[in-house]
């Protein structure tokens, strides 16, 4: 149990490799991010993320492979100019900030998870539109960001998330 309410669980990914999903912290209050390095269902430790400091203005989406290293980075929206980055990790590391795209213009677009579609190695990232009922992914490869691909709608009483 987390006695600082502040903090909250913002995404899961395997951090340290060891085939384990791991959990991702922030601190709302503090703008201080963590990983617990899970072992099952306990922890095995906490880990402050030593990085450039993440105000207010930044919100935690979620964790993948963007890069495609093997190592869960962890993926950003700037909520005053609407920019997607992500933090390049090297388990629970922070090596540095990358820019990948400019998010949906409107805000009925909403980030659902991320997973590697294509199976190309690099995690994409899944939006829905809760209006329409649109899908849409951002294909991600060695270049980063690659190419937008829309799908079908769907039915807007269903909720997914990846």
């Amino acid at each position: 149990p987390v006695s600082d309410l502040n903090w909250q669980i913002h995404g899961t990914a395997d951090f340290n490799g060891d085939q384990q999903t791991d959990l991702l912290w922030r601190n709302d209050s503090t703008g201080e991010n963590a990983v617990w390095l899970m072992n099952g269902t306990e922890p095995n430790r906490g880990v402050l993320i030593q990085s450039e400091l993440a105000n207010s203005k930044w919100k935690i989406l979620g964790a993948g492979d963007f890069d495609g290293d093997k190592n869960a980075d962890v993926l950003w929206l700037d909520t005053e100019n609407q920019n997607v980055y992500y933090w390049r990790m090297a388990g629970t590391d922070y090596i540095e900030s990358v820019f990948v795209n400019n998010a949906p213009l409107d805000d009925t677009w909403k980030f659902q998870g991320v997973m590697d579609f294509d199976k190309n190695g690099y995690d994409d990232i899944f939006w829905s539109n809760t209006v329409d009922g649109k899908t849409g992914m951002w294909m991600m490869n060695e270049n980063g960001y690659d190419r937008p691909v829309i799908a079908e709608s769907v039915d807007l009483s269903w909720e997914g998330h990846a």
